[in-house]
């Protein structure tokens, strides 16, 4: 997954690149969960809260994009992607959504620091690197 100490341009492009493949090709193995991932590094490049609530959506709703779990990238990667973009932008729902993903198994939620995870988001800034 490409994370946003890549110039923001290239993580833009990535991101762009995923969702155009898709759009084309919906019936991806697991194509969905990198649409999610996808739309969730874009709502933290642009700061861009409907981004997010896009990415939700297809996580939650799985009507058009094929969900199947490929190897090791599946609903937990997908869902902690998108908790770090509800961090970033300083969604009340940040610790929820990292609560999810830790119990569907991403170590990268549950290594998140505690206070990350509760209900407070004042560190929220510092919980991005």
């Amino acid at each position: 997954m490409i994370e946003l100490e890549e110039p923001a341009w290239r993580a833009r492009a990535a991101a762009h690149q995923v969702i155009a493949h898709l759009h084309g090709r919906p019936r991806t193995l697991g194509g969905g969960f990198h649409h999610v991932q996808a739309l969730a590094l874009l709502a933290r490049a642009d700061r861009d809260p409907a981004r997010l609530d896009e990415a939700l959506s297809v996580f939650r709703e799985r009507s058009q994009l094929n969900f199947d779990q490929l190897w090791f990238d599946g609903e937990d990667m997908a869902l902690a992607q998108a908790a770090l973009a509800a961090e970033v932008l300083g969604r009340e729902d940040a610790p929820a959504l990292l609560r999810e993903a830790a119990a569907l198994g991403s170590g990268e939620a549950a290594r998140r620091p505690v206070s990350c995870r509760s209900s407070q988001l004042s560190c929220a800034r510092r919980c991005t690197s």
